[in-house]
C-alpha cells in the first residue's frame, strides 16, 4: 500500500466493483464523499432478465450513468487488457462489495493490501454467495459486515474491521438486506480512510476451525418442509422473503406463504392434528398449520400466477377449511 504524506493533500483514489442494488447505498457514500476520490467504478456487464428477457444494466452502472461516474463494464475484470487498464490507473484503494466475478490472482496481485472486500456477515461465519439470507435461515440472533482483504480463496482474507448488528425478532431477509446495505454507507469512508492513514488495528487472520459457508439459494428450497419445526419453517420463510420465496402445496395448487409466526401451543383444540401439515384453526385474519414442533400462523398467501391476498379472501376463493392438507399430493 503506498505511504501516505498528508491526506490533506491529496485524496486517496478509489476504484469501487459492485453490481447489484445493495451496493447503492455505499457508492453514493463514496461519491459524495470529500475525503475520498471515486474515479472509477466496475460492474459487470448488461445482462438479460426478467419474463421478456430484455437487456438491462445493472443498477450500479444505471446508478453511474445518472450521477455521471465513470463505469466500466468488461466481460473479464481478471483478463490482461483489464489488468492493464486497472494498472495505468494507479488506484489506491480497490472496494469490492457484491460484484459478481472472481478476481484471479494475477489481479490481486496488483495491489494486495488494497483490495478491500465488504461481505454481509461476520468472517469466518456464511463466507460465500449468500450470507444474509442463511443467517436468517438458521436463526442466528446477530450478523454484521467485514472489510477484509481479498485473497485467491473465497472470503478468506484478513479481517480489518467489522461491525456487528442484531437480527431483529422477526425481521426477514430482505429487510435485513436494506439495513446492512445503509449500513455499509455509513461505515465505508471511515473505514477506508482509518485503514489507508494506518490507524486501524492490524488486520486479523481468520479462524478457520469457525468457517461455515453460505451457498447460493436454490428454488428448490423454498419448498416448506412442514415435518420440521414452526421456528425452522417460519425462519426458512424469513430467509427467502428476498427470493425465491417459500412456497407449499393446496389442492395440487402452488402457494406461496410470506408473513408467518410461531405458535408453540393452540388452546383449545377440539383435537389434535392427524398428520403434520394439516389447518388446524381459521380466524379472520389468519390460519394455523400443524407442524412437527408447534404451530404456524400464516396471515397471507399468494397462490401461483395472482397477487398476495387476506386469508379471508383466501378462504372464501379457494375454499379453505379446517383438516385442509398443504402436503403435496
Amino acid at each position: 500500500m503506498p505511504a501516505v504524506t498528508s491526506i490533506k493533500d491529496s485524496k486517496p483514489k478509489v476504484l469501487f466493483m459492485g453490481t447489484p442494488e445493495f451496493c447503492l447505498p455505499t457508492l453514493r457514500a463514496l461519491k459524495d464523499s470529500d475525503k475520498l476520490s471515486l474515479d472509477l467504478v466496475i460492474t459487470q456487464p448488461d445482462s438479460k432478465r426478467g419474463r421478456r428477457l430484455e437487456l438491462k444494466s445493472s443498477p450500479v452502472k444505471s446508478f453511474c450513468i445518472d450521477n455521471e461516474i465513470k463505469v466500466w463494464t468488461p466481460d473479464s475484470v481478471s483478463s490482461a487488457e483489464s489488468i492493464k487498464k486497472i494498472k495505468a490507473k494507479k488506484f489506491d484503494l480497490i472496494v469490492v462489495l457484491a460484484y459478481g466475478q472472481i478476481l484471479k490472482q494475477t489481479l490481486l496481485d496488483l495491489m494486495p493490501d488494497a483490495f478491500i472486500n465488504i461481505h454481509a456477515s461476520l468472517l469466518p461465519k456464511w463466507r460465500g454467495a449468500a450470507p444474509i439470507q442463511r443467517a436468517v435461515m438458521s436463526g442466528d440472533l446477530v450478523t454484521g459486515l467485514s472489510f477484509q482483504l481479498m485473497r485467491l480463496k473465497l472470503d478468506t482474507g484478513p479481517v480489518i474491521f467489522e461491525k456487528r448488528t442484531k437480527i431483529l425478532n422477526n425481521e426477514d431477509s430482505y429487510e435485513l438486506m436494506n439495513r446492512l446495505s445503509t449500513m455499509s454507507g455509513e461505515l465505508v469512508e471511515e473505514v477506508l480512510l482509518r485503514y489507508y492513514e494506518k490507524k486501524l488495528e492490524p488486520p486479523v487472520l481468520q479462524d478457520e476451525s469457525l468457517a461455515s459457508y453460505a451457498k447460493k439459494i436454490s428454488k428448490s428450497e423454498g419448498e416448506i418442509e412442514w415435518l420440521n419445526s414452526a421456528s425452522e419453517i417460519h425462519n426458512t420463510i424469513r430467509g427467502l422473503a428476498w427470493g425465491p420465496g417459500a412456497f407449499s402445496f393446496f389442492k395440487s395448487k402452488r402457494i406461496k406463504i410470506s408473513q408467518t409466526e410461531v405458535i408453540k401451543d393452540l388452546e383449545d383444540l377440539s383435537e389434535e392434528p392427524d398428520q403434520v401439515g394439516c389447518v388446524c384453526r381459521i380466524d379472520k385474519n389468519a390460519f394455523y398449520v400443524s407442524t412437527r414442533i408447534g404451530f404456524l400462523k400464516i396471515s397471507s398467501v399468494q397462490p401461483e400466477g395472482k397477487a398476495k391476498m387476506t386469508v379471508l379472501a383466501f378462504v372464501n376463493g379457494y375454499g379453505l377449511t379446517l383438516g385442509d392438507s398443504f402436503l403435496k399430493s
